[in-house]
C-alpha cells in the first residue's frame, strides 16, 4: 500500500493599509493649519479583505522641507523619526504640534510600528530605506508607506484630509492546513484514521536577511528582484504546533501552521516534514499500523500555482493533503499450460 498526498498553495495578496495624515511645519506666530494623521480603511489589492491600521499602535514619521529660490536650496529635515498617535481621535505627533509651511512644501515616509530607540527600518533617507533582521515574530508586521511628495495642505486623497500615507507589508505570511481525503471506501467496508506525530515542521528557511528600497515612480518604492530581502542563512526550522500533537486528520481542512509572519525569501530547499501514523480497519476485521513520514519541497512539489518566493506582501496558504487508500489490490490470474508426458509400449497378441 502506497500514501497519496496531494499538497496544495494558494497565494494572496495582503490587504494594505492606508493612513492619512495632517502635518503641519513652522511653529511660527503666524501659524497654518496642523498637520493631523487620520487613520483609514483600505481595500486588499485582491479586494478579498479589508484591513484597518490598529487605533493602538504608534508610527514613526520622517519628513524633509522643500524650500523656495533660485537656486532651490537643499531639502532640510523636518521631522526624524517622529512619534504619531491616535490622540483624541485624530492621528497627530506627540510631543509637539507641526503646521504647514506658507511656502514650500514637504516630503513624507512613514512606518510601523514605531520604535523610539531601534526601528526596523535601520536607515532611512529621502532616497533609500534599509533594514535588516535577525528573526521576526510570528505576529509582527513591518509597514512602510510610499512617499507622499511634495505636499502643502491637508488633502482628501483616500478618505479624509491629511497627508496621504499608504502602507505596505514589508514581510510576508505563510499557513500550512492539512486534511485526509477520506477516512472509509466507497462500499464502507474499510476505515481509516490518519494522525499527525510529532515534528511537523517547516525546514530549512532564512531568518537573517537585508532589505534596501530605493525610488521609483510617484512616490513608490522600488522593490528588491523578486519582492524577497536578501537573506544570508537558510537553516532554521519552524515548528508546525498549531494543534496538539498527535492530531487526528479530518476530511476538514485544519491549521497546522497558524498564518505566521516570515522574512520574505526565494524557495530552494525550504520543505515541509511530515510523519503520519495511519490505521486501517480491514473488511476481513484485521487492524493494521503503520508509520510513514514526508518531505514536501513547497516550491517543487506543490500543485497548482504554487509560489516560487515568499514574497513581501503576500499571503500564502500550503494545503496537505493525504489520500490513506493508496493503491488497491488487483489480481492478475493466469493457468500454467498443460505439462506434456507420454507412455509408449508395443503390444503383440502371440506374447
Amino acid at each position: 500500500k502506497s500514501l497519496s498526498i496531494i499538497a496544495l498553495a494558494a497565494l494572496a495578496f495582503v490587504g494594505c493599509s492606508k493612513i492619512t495624515a495632517d502635518a503641519p511645519i513652522n511653529k511660527t506666530e503666524d501659524k497654518g493649519q496642523e498637520i493631523n494623521f487620520q487613520v483609514a480603511t483600505y481595500m486588499g489589492q485582491t479586494k478579498a479583505e479589508n484591513t484597518t491600521y490598529p487605533n493602538n499602535v504608534s508610527f514613526g514619521t520622517y519628513a524633509w522641507y522643500n524650500g523656495t529660490g533660485d537656486p532651490a536650496p537643499d531639502p532640510a529635515e523636518f521631522m526624524k523619526n517622529q512619534r504619531i498617535s491616535y490622540q483624541s481621535n485624530v492621528w497627530k505627533a506627540d510631543g509637539q504640534t507641526y503646521y504647514w509651511p506658507k511656502t514650500g512644501n514637504i516630503d513624507f515616509i512613514s512606518y510601523s510600528p514605531y520604535d523610539s530607540t531601534t526601528p526596523w527600518l535601520t536607515t532611512v533617507t529621502a532616497n533609500k530605506l534599509t533594514a535588516s533582521t535577525t528573526g521576526v515574530a510570528a505576529n509582527d508586521d513591518y509597514l512602510y508607506s510610499d512617499k507622499a511628495l511634495a505636499q502643502t495642505q491637508n488633502t482628501n486623497t483616500f478618505y479624509t484630509a491629511g497627508v496621504p500615507t499608504l502602507f505596505h507589508h514589508a514581510l510576508c505570511k505563510v499557513c500550512v492546513k492539512i486534511k485526509v481525503a477520506k477516512t472509509t471506501n466507497t462500499t464502507g467496508d474499510v476505515t481509516w484514521e490518519v494522525k499527525l506525530k510529532e515534528g511537523a515542521q517547516i525546514k530549512n528557511y532564512a531568518t537573517n536577511g537585508n532589505l534596501e528600497l530605493t525610488p521609483g515612480t510617484n512616490g513608490a518604492w522600488t522593490l528588491p528582484e523578486n519582492d524577497v530581502w536578501t537573506a544570508t542563512e537558510f537553516d532554521q526550522s519552524l515548528s508546525c504546533a498549531a494543534q496538539t500533537l498527535p492530531y487526528t486528520l479530518t476530511t476538514t481542512a485544519t491549521d497546522i501552521l497558524a498564518l505566521t509572519t516570515v522574512m520574505p525569501q526565494t524557495l530552494t530547499d525550504q520543505a515541509l516534514a511530515l510523519s503520519f501514523e495511519i490505521t486501517t480497519k480491514t473488511n476481513a476485521g484485521t487492524t493494521i499500523t503503520e508509520d510513514y513520514t514526508t518531505s514536501i519541497n513547497l516550491k517543487d512539489d506543490m500543485v497548482g500555482s504554487a509560489p516560487e518566493f515568499w514574497q513581501m506582501n503576500k499571503k500564502i496558504t500550503y494545503t496537505v493533503t493525504v489520500d490513506p487508500e493508496g493503491s488497491q489490490i488487483y489480481f492478475d490470474p493466469a493457468v500454467a499450460d498443460w505439462g506434456e508426458a507420454s507412455g509408449e509400449r508395443t503390444y503383440s497378441p502371440e506374447q
